[in-house]
C-alpha cells in the first residue's frame, strides 16, 4: 500500500464502488452510511479517502482479510476491459491504464514488470490494502483468460504472479 498522504483530492469512479457496495455479507452498506454515503451512482466520482477509510474499517474485523479479498474481487468484476486484453500478460501490461481509468486526482499507480511469458511482478503504489489487491487480481485474472494454475504471492505491496494457461495444460 502506498503512502496515503496525497489522496485527499483523489477520487474513485462509482462503477466499481457500486459492485463492491452490492457484495453481500460484507457490511459495506452500513460502513458507507457511516461515512455519509448511500448507494454509489456509477456515473459519479467519490472521495478516495472515504473509500480507503471504509476499507480500513473492514480490515479491522475478525475476518477482515477475507472480506477485503472478496471486495477486491467484486471491484474487479466491474473494471472495464478493452477488447485488446485477450490474455493475462496483456491484461497485466494494461493494469495501470485500467486503474487510472477508475481513479483521478493523484490516486497512485501500479507498476508492472513482466520478465517472462507466464510471470509478472506488480508493484502496488496505491492506497489500497494488499488483501484488496489480492482479490482484485484474482477476479481480474479470472475474467481475462482461463488458467489451469495461478499463484499470487504478495509481500509489502509487491505481487509475484505466476500462471499456467489452461490450453498449455490441456494440450499436454
Amino acid at each position: 500500500m502506498a503512502e496515503q498522504n496525497h489522496i485527499h483530492q483523489a477520487e474513485v469512479s462509482g462503477v466499481p464502488l457500486l459492485a463492491a457496495y452490492m457484495t453481500p455479507q460484507t457490511g459495506l452498506k452500513r460502513l458507507f452510511a457511516q461515512h455519509g454515503l448511500g448507494e454509489p451512482d456509477p456515473l459519479a466520482w467519490y472521495s478516495l479517502q472515504h473509500w480507503v477509510d471504509i476499507l480500513d474499517k473492514v480490515a479491522t474485523a475478525p475476518d477482515g482479510t477475507e472480506q477485503l479479498i472478496y471486495i477486491g474481487a467484486a471491484f474487479a468484476s466491474e473494471m472495464p476491459l478493452p477488447p485488446m486484453i485477450t490474455d493475462i500478460g496483456v491484461g497485466m501490461a494494461f493494469l495501470d491504464v485500467l486503474y487510472q481509468q477508475l481513479h483521478r486526482g493523484g490516486a497512485g499507480a501500479v507498476r508492472v514488470k513482466q520478465p517472462g511469458c507466464n510471470y509478472v511482478t506488480l508493484y502496488n503504489e496505491t492506497p489500497y490494502p494488499d488483501a484488496f489487491w489480492y482479490g482484485l487480481l484474482q477476479g481480474l485474472l479470472a475474467r481475462i483468460a482461463p488458467f489451469a494454475e495461478l499463484n499470487i504471492h504478495y509481500e509489502n505491496s509487491t505481487y509475484t504472479i505466476v500462471w499456467q494457461p489452461e490450453t498449455a495444460v490441456s494440450g499436454m
